[in-house]
């Protein structure tokens, strides 16, 4: 009787400690910052959202009216994609270095068929660059696709003509084109 009485002992402290164990784990588990739990389901994935460029071309900047850009410019496909389930916000830029002798207020850009100036959609600056936001939102599981042109006013000034441009084309904080 005895060794069935410290059987059944040992097997009810076993039973206590793996619940301590399981409790110990619960509390520990649930107390960790839901980033730690996003950064860790994002790290599950195979593939992360990102964006490419093709046909980026190093072309001098000239003055051209919009109709002259469309029918002359070669465009750049600028393809963001997101290949998780993730809901992925992006915010696509223009940066250009303050290093840059020519004046931004002079730069006009497409997408598709529609033209803007590039001073009107100014985001924000730091001590080496403005940005200049092209677009954002939200992208989950597909594609977004941007035919992109970019060159001079017509109004652009003759002395403003061959100064240079440092420019990149940037996601969030990932350099995208340089």
């Amino acid at each position: 009787m005895k060794n069935i009485d410290k059987i059944i002992y040992h097997k009810v402290i076993e039973c206590v400690v793996f619940l301590a164990i399981i409790v110990v784990a619960y509390f520990a588990w649930s107390s960790l910052p839901k980033e730690m739990l996003e950064i860790a389901r994002i790290y599950d994935t195979t593939s992360l959202a990102y964006v490419t460029v093709d046909g980026y071309q190093d072309y001098k900047f000239y003055p051209m009216s919009d109709e002259a850009s469309k029918n002359f410019l070669q465009p750049m496909l600028v393809t963001l994609r997101n290949e998780t389930n993730i809901l992925y916000p992006y915010h696509i830029v223009f940066r250009i270095s303050k290093d840059s002798t020519l004046k931004d207020e002079y730069l006009k850009y497409s997408i598709g068929d529609e033209v803007y100036s590039l001073k009107d959609r100014f985001y924000q600056e730091d001590q080496l660059y403005r940005y200049y936001l092209i677009d954002d939102g939200d992208i989950i599981a597909s594609n977004k696709t941007y035919y992109m042109r970019l060159w001079l006013d017509e109004s652009t000034p003759e002395e403003e003509i061959g100064k240079t441009l440092k420019y990149s084309l940037i996601n969030l904080d990932n350099i995208i084109l340089a």
